[in-house]
């Protein structure tokens, strides 16, 4: 009935925000009638909507009183109290995320409906050493990121890492352990961005392991919101990183206020997704992060050095050790193992089973041999027959650097790469470390 509709809607007129609770009550009435009455439920939405988008224009304080014990429409199609529902979904349940249509009617940042605290490090707005998060942030970004090396492309982790550690020299000298891996330079590509002032941000990580998050929702409150069974919804999970707190240094001369921005990360298991589904995710994740640190006009800047990074014209080594895994029986039978080695005994099962099974049985005897060669004895003697192999064809150490440049060569013809840019770099590590790197553009 649009009669009916204009006289609920228009009621809301005579609603004040020094009245919170009243514009509650009207809406939870609408609410119960859109829930439980089949025959008035579009009107009751429609003189919903209406009212959720009176009170969206309030101020904060009041928003949030009117919000706390009110029933909200939810991603899902339910109806939830508001002071258990997020504005965005940020990889939680469908049923704790408000609809998306009346997410445009809250305020624009969303840092108005929440609180300003973090957990990941207890912080003394009047007293805090800047130096241990610099350090403490440094050590959450490695024991976050070392699981992604050999999954993406180390330019994606370099671009990151530039963004996160812009006032934290100690994080520059972390991302310096993912420039050498790189085979673009990134200190170059970023030179636009040095151009913009941002915000003086330091990044925390917050790993979660469990199903649920804290999260704060539309009335402000914390509670525990349970996480979407999608694992490919992305990393960040909650809207903890947009309750980024202001902190001034006790030493002055340290200039600027500090944002402390928390971001709270899913751990993901790279095995089952693609490379192009990693870069992706992890790609949703740096845009995500400097959204709270740089300008919008860095960010265009930042985005067009992404999609470089982001191009995928290489093999990781995830995906050549998925390739090997396929071909390993071939490959050990090349290798004519020793009759009663462990390798072999190993190999012997496999064909054995393979011959009676399934294709899809396969590839869990194909799991379980790659099991076995890796256990150290086993390890140990496939790694000497590829030697062995190696010496027969003629290879020996002093051709390493030789075969590597002859690689490199065949890589630009195969390309097609213009000659005048090829380069063929050779980075030696620590004394201790004994290695050497080798990076090249083909």
């Amino acid at each position: 009935d649009p009669d009916w509709v204009r006289r609920v809607a228009g009621s809301f007129h005579e609603v004040s925000d020094t009245d919170p609770e009243t514009a509650g009550q009207h809406l939870n009435a609408l609410a119960e009638v859109a829930d439980r009455d089949p025959v008035r439920r579009k009107a009751a939405e429609q003189a919903y909507r209406y009212g959720f988008e009176t009170i969206g224009k309030w101020a904060t304080d009041a928003l949030r009183r009117a919000l706390s014990g009110t029933r909200v429409p939810t991603k899902s199609g339910g109806w939830r109290m508001g002071n258990e529902v997020l504005a965005e979904d940020n990889g939680v349940a469908a049923t704790h995320v408000l609809a998306r249509v009346y997410a445009p009617m809250l305020p624009s940042q969303n840092d108005a409906l929440g609180g300003r605290e973090i957990s990941a490090v207890e912080i003394d707005d009047e007293e805090f050493d800047i130096e241990v998060l610099r350090r403490t942030s440094v050590d959450q970004h490695r024991a976050f990121l070392e699981c992604w090396r050999g999954s993406i492309p180390p330019e994606l982790v370099a671009v990151y890492l530039s963004v996160a550690g812009r006032h934290n020299e100690a994080m520059q000298n972390y991302r310096a352990e993912w420039t050498r891996d790189s085979t673009m330079n990134i200190d170059r590509e970023l030179d636009t961005l040095g151009r913009h002032r941002g915000m003086v941000s330091l990044i925390l990580i917050e790993q979660i392991r469990g199903r649920y998050v804290e999260a704060v929702a539309l009335s402000g409150d914390r509670f525990s919101a349970p996480l979407s069974d999608n694992s490919a919804s992305g990393l960040v999970v909650g809207n903890r990183h947009k309750q980024g707190k202001w902190l001034s240094p006790c030493d002055r001369r340290e200039g600027s206020k500090t944002r402390i921005v928390v971001m709270q990360v899913r751990t993901t298991d790279h095995g089952v997704s693609s490379i192009e589904d990693r870069v992706r995710v992890f790609r949703d994740f740096i845009e995500t992060a400097a959204a709270e640190c740089l300008s919008d006009q860095a960010m265009e800047s930042l985005r067009s050095v992404i999609d470089r990074a982001a191009h995928v014209d290489q093999t990781t080594l995830q995906d050549t050790q998925r390739l090997l895994r396929d071909r390993l029986p071939m490959l050990l039978t090349e290798l004519k193992l020793d009759a009663p080695s462990k390798a072999h005994q190993a190999l012997k099962a496999y064909e054995e089973d393979e011959t009676l099974s399934s294709d899809d049985a396969k590839v869990g005897l194909k799991k379980r041999l790659w099991q076995s060669i890796r256990e150290p004895t086993a390890a140990t003697e496939v790694l000497a027959a590829v030697r062995h192999r190696i010496s027969d064809q003629g290879y020996g150490a002093h051709r390493v650097l030789f075969e590597l440049f002859q690689n490199a060569d065949d890589a630009y013809v195969q390309r097609g790469s213009d000659v005048g840019g090829a380069c063929f770099r050779v980075d030696f590590g620590s004394p201790d470390d004994r290695r050497l790197w080798i990076a090249h553009w083909g």
